[in-house]
């Protein structure tokens, strides 16, 4: 490259030599601006150039290098390391932030915390597994304060790796893992469970509801089994299917699981199972039953098809972690966090859902909130 810039020095100042020589024939800037004044301004020129040249290909190469930088003005990861002071977090999430559900919820809590806080944000979406930790570990090369693991599998990726960055605070949403720098959001989904129960069983006609879960791990699991509770409070003789999709990001999977319990009479599908869950509600609308959502509300997805949504109000759990880094109140442990705070809930109603089926609910949500009804926690699968 600096070769490069010899040459095009050289020929600029040829250039001007001749120019000078040339008399009218050469085109001047106004005023008296000499040969060596034109050779100047063009190695100037070359030189913006050249680190132009070299920004571009600095880009090119980080893009290559898999590094998904989602900012509105730069890149997060490339100012992490300026020392301005100014608050950046990061995210790491197993599918796609455009689900319309799980991962989109995500990226709603971190969009959260860049417009309350004025932090500078970056993500990485469709994060496997084994690239949890490189990726983990990226952002936490570039400085960032805060990094969000968007699953409880990634825990183990998480406590791996934070003992090597101190200074850095992790959190691990749905999680169970715990270390000084690492805390874990767990949320009570147990309880909008519970709800999505009483309003499937209270819409039902056949008596037979369904729910499917994107895996079968204990949190998960406590959900399906509040889902039959719930709808039990409602008609102790209903039946309900669970099926255990294995998949977050499968909506074929999920339509066929729907359409299984749909066959056997289940008039109510509720999902707990991200893009999966998708395909679930297809199964409905297609079918003519009800759907019930999850993670964010889904009722755009199937507009008369949705009757409510189990909301993850991942934006107020994002933002309180957020903000407890950067006013040095962050400790490292489990947030639990419910309906009691705000994290979680029901979105609107469909107007096909009756307005005493709503108020039941309702009720039953402020007695949860108030302590007079605790649901119960269930992490094994019955068959009930």
């Amino acid at each position: 490259m600096k070769r490069k810039l010899s040459l095009v020095m050289a020929a600029a100042l040829t250039a001007a030599l001749l120019g000078g020589c040339a008399g009218g024939n050469a085109k001047q800037p106004a005023g008296d601006t000499t040969a060596a004044q034109t050779a100047a301004q063009t190695t100037a020129q070359a030189e913006a150039g050249e680190k132009e040249a070299e920004k571009k290909e600095a880009d090119k190469t980080e893009t290559e290098n898999g590094d998904t930088t989602k900012t509105d003005d730069a890149k997060a990861g490339d100012s992490a390391k300026t020392g301005d002071g100014q608050f950046k977090a990061a995210l790491i999430v197993t599918g796609s932030v455009n689900d319309a559900g799980w991962n989109a919820a995500a990226y709603n809590g971190m969009k959260t915390i860049e417009s309350e806080m004025g932090a500078e944000i970056n993500f990485s979406e469709n994060v496997s597994l084994p690239d949890a930790e490189p990726a983990l570990r990226d952002f936490s090369n570039k400085g960032y304060n805060l990094i969000f693991a968007h699953s409880m599998e990634y825990g183990e990726s998480v406590t791996k790796i934070a003992g090597d960055y101190p200074d850095t605070k992790y959190a691990v949403y749905t999680g169970t893992v715990e270390a000084d720098n690492v805390a874990s959001i767990s949320l009570n989904e147990h309880e909008t469970g519970y709800l999505s129960g009483m309003l499937a069983a209270s819409m039902s006609k056949t008596g037979k509801i369904g729910v499917i879960i994107g895996s079968d791990l204990p949190p998960m699991i406590r959900i399906a089994e509040a889902y039959k509770l719930g709808a039990k409070e409602v008609n102790p003789d209903i039946q309900v299917f669970d099926v255990f999709a294995g998949s977050w990001d499968d909506i074929a999977k999920g339509k066929e699981a729907a359409l299984g319990q749909i066959e056997n009479g289940a008039d109510v599908i509720f999902h707990v199972a991200d893009k999966t869950g998708l395909g679930a509600i297809q199964a409905a609308q297609e079918k003519g039953v009800y759907a019930i959502g999850s993670s964010v509300d889904q009722s755009a997805v199937a507009p008369g098809t949705v009757l409510s949504s189990a909301l993850d109000h991942a934006d107020k759990a994002y933002l309180a972690a957020a903000k407890s880094v950067s006013d040095g109140t962050f400790k490292g442990g489990i947030m639990r966090m419910g309906l009691k705070e705000e994290a979680i809930g029901m979105a609107p109603y469909d107007a096909a859902v009756p307005e005493d089926v709503i108020k039941k609910i309702e009720d039953k949500t402020a007695q949860i909130v108030n302590g007079e009804f605790e649901v119960p926690e269930i992490l094994e699968r019955t068959t009930k």
